[in-house]
């Protein structure tokens, strides 16, 4: 392996190429949002339909995640990282060719799949390649590049949507998967020994029905064409096989996911406020343009327009992070930031009512500002939490917290304004009401983030706890 601390140019190239990837998957996220509306009118279906294309490529995020912790080991992270780019962009090029919604989740679902590996694997490589006292100031660089993918995605995805076709907004994912693929073989060392672990796969099958079928009773529960025999038998489902993996985890060596992690009761409590905020506030990039364009008839373009100062308020908040936080500390940073995010969220059902676009670009900086310090926030502290020898296993389960609230919030939100208009009341617009309901409801569960905030112990008392 190359000697990276002697090295600078192969460290610069590993923040680019990091960083690339970064951009490549969040940019895919930012432009999809905008552009749900036209993807339901080209596919036939109200898009609130389209929140499966969402929600399963969270899911898929979220149940792979834990799985990429046991391949980087096992087949080395150069290895993982090229797989997983090239299934994302397979997934992509897919995507781009769908005829019908079914087609489009299918693909979506790969996407997922190599979505899931890309993000633990690469910071992971940051981590061998800098270390652990340097990988904070790495990440930080690599952090400006995502804020930028945050702010150029909604935008990038209207105007594709609006000018030329949304099956661009998936193959411009082709040239960037390329263009890593190429360099990552070319330039990246091979970091460390593997380590040939055996693979958890009934624990990995057991977490996945029961994850996918929470998911799937949550977007049918409301469906007419499901009956609730079939309701009952995905509620069956999840709840039997999340008691089996209880069951199989005693017995299992190398569990995928080991209830050692959950010993320290912050660690556990900063989990599920994480959940719990997530759950809440994840709606909102996929809640808003659809306000706007179903509501208000604007085009894709203006209402990506409108998500860009969210991104600005991300990228200035971003570097006051660190100070708020040596101010007030973790646990009270956590819970106010979480009560003022929650705060913004909910006052979004103002624009329901009447359209204030001045109103909304203030709100939208205010929410891409608490939203950053939110994330970092929520992600520092819960490693803080973390310690030898379950560090890896804590963090890809955190991480895959992080996807899972994202994906239950949104089919949780599409729930919740099914239920208020009624699914025969469905066209290819989502009435006012819809909107003026969800922010409210959804946000109710930012209080419940809060508390379970105010919970953990300071982070240089924690270890006390044990």
């Amino acid at each position: 392996m190359d000697n990276i601390s002697t090295n600078p140019a192969l460290k610069t190239f590993i923040i680019r190429i990091i960083g690339v990837i970064f951009f490549m998957e969040i940019l895919d996220a930012g432009v999809l949002n905008t552009s749900l509306p036209q993807i339901a009118r080209s596919l036939h279906h109200n898009p609130i339909d389209l929140k499966a294309a969402v929600t399963t490529y969270l899911l898929t995020l979220g149940i792979f995640i834990p799985v990429s912790a046991w391949c980087a080991d096992y087949i080395g992270e150069k290895k993982t990282l090229i797989m997983a780019i090239i299934i994302f962009t397979l997934g992509s090029i897919g995507c781009a060719c769908s005829v019908n919604l079914a087609m489009l989740v299918c693909f979506r679902l790969l996407q997922g799949v190599g979505g899931g590996f890309l993000m633990p694997v690469a910071r992971l490589i940051l981590v061998r390649a800098f270390g652990a006292h340097n990988t904070v100031e790495a990440m930080a660089k690599v952090g400006a590049i995502i804020i930028y993918a945050m702010m150029l995605g909604p935008f990038l995805g209207g105007a594709i949507t609006t000018y030329l076709d949304w099956r661009f907004i998936f193959i411009v994912n082709v040239p960037m998967g390329v263009f890593a693929i190429y360099y990552l073989h070319k330039y990246l060392p091979v970091f460390g020994e593997l380590k040939k672990i055996p693979f958890d796969f009934r624990g990995f099958i057991l977490v996945a029905i029961a994850l996918g079928s929470a998911l799937f009773l949550v977007d049918i529960i409301v469906h007419p064409s499901f009956t609730g025999f079939e309701k009952i038998c995905m509620l069956l489902a999840a709840m039997v096989s999340f008691v089996l993996y209880i069951f199989h985890e005693k017995r299992a060596k190398f569990p995928i996911i080991s209830r050692e992690i959950f010993k320290d009761t912050s660690f556990n409590w900063a989990s599920f406020g994480s959940f719990a905020t997530r759950f809440s506030i994840s709606a909102q990039p996929f809640l808003v343009p659809l306000l706007l364009q179903s509501v208000y008839g604007l085009e894709a373009v203006q209402a990506g327009l409108f998500m860009l100062p969210a991104g600005l308020g991300a990228y200035i908040a971003r570097k006051n992070v660190g100070a708020l936080l040596s101010r007030v500390g973790y646990k009270s940073l956590l819970v106010w930031n979480t009560l003022i995010i929650t705060f913004i969220f909910m006052t979004y059902f103002i624009q329901a009512y009447i359209f204030l676009p001045y109103l909304l670009v203030i709100q939208q900086f205010f929410f891409g500002a608490a939203f950053a310090v939110q994330a970092a926030t929520m992600n520092s502290c819960a490693y803080q939490f973390t310690h030898e020898p379950y560090v890896s296993k804590a963090i890809s389960f955190y991480s895959a917290v992080i996807q899972l609230s994202a994906s239950f919030g949104v089919a949780l939100a599409a729930f919740t304004m099914v239920s208020v208009i009624g699914q025969a009341d469905l066209t290819h617009n989502v009435p006012a009401m819809a909107f003026k309901v969800v922010f409210v409801v959804q946000g109710i569960y930012g209080f419940i983030g809060a508390y379970a905030f105010s919970r953990i112990k300071p982070v240089q008392d924690s270890h006390t706890d044990r």
